[in-house]
């Protein structure tokens, strides 16, 4: 349940539409679901206004295609990590809306309204050395993306000299 959600219960209640009890009885409701082999988190983005980060490398594509189905079915995001690019082929033929990053080896799927930060929210850089550092930093910068931030990202800094740093 999200926080809009939340709100118009407790406006329904305060104009009479909804008795305390009732409205009692919706908010205490179980945050999460139990699906085959997995207890999915509906209600971490209302906790923490981040998604739900599921690590794709141990799972079968069933198993992430149901825990995204029901996210999405909360109105709750999914990001996926360690997912291979043929993995991630599979669940999008299930998932379409699904967006994978091949370099991050990350797929993301939205569901709702997202929560947005200030204009003035503080943005975060992911710097790497090199070429052979891209699929770490854009795994990073994909997951800081997902959790709502603004990301820039600096590539090829290298360890040479703090020229090549101010140099971006």
């Amino acid at each position: 349940m999200d926080r809009g959600r939340i709100e118009e219960l407790l406006r329904q209640m305060q104009r009479g539409e909804r008795t305390l009890e009732q409205t009692a009885a919706t908010l205490s409701a179980s945050p999460g679901a139990r699906i085959p082999d997995a207890h999915v988190d509906l209600q971490r983005r209302l906790r923490t206004g981040h998604p739900e980060v599921i690590y794709g490398q141990g799972k079968r594509i069933e198993q992430i295609i149901a825990i995204l189905t029901r996210l999405h079915e909360a109105g709750q995001d999914g990001l996926v990590t360690r997912l291979s690019e043929e993995r991630a082929a599979r669940v999008r033929e299930t998932l379409p809306d699904a967006i994978y990053h091949p370099l991050a080896r990350i797929l993301t799927r939205t569901a709702g309204d997202r929560t947005t930060l200030p204009d003035d929210a503080p943005r975060i850089a992911v710097v790497c050395a090199g070429t052979s550092d891209l699929p770490v930093a854009e795994e990073a910068a994909v997951t800081a993306a997902a959790l709502g931030h603004p990301v820039d990202r600096y590539t090829d800094i290298g360890v040479a000299g703090l020229h090549r740093l101010l140099g971006q």
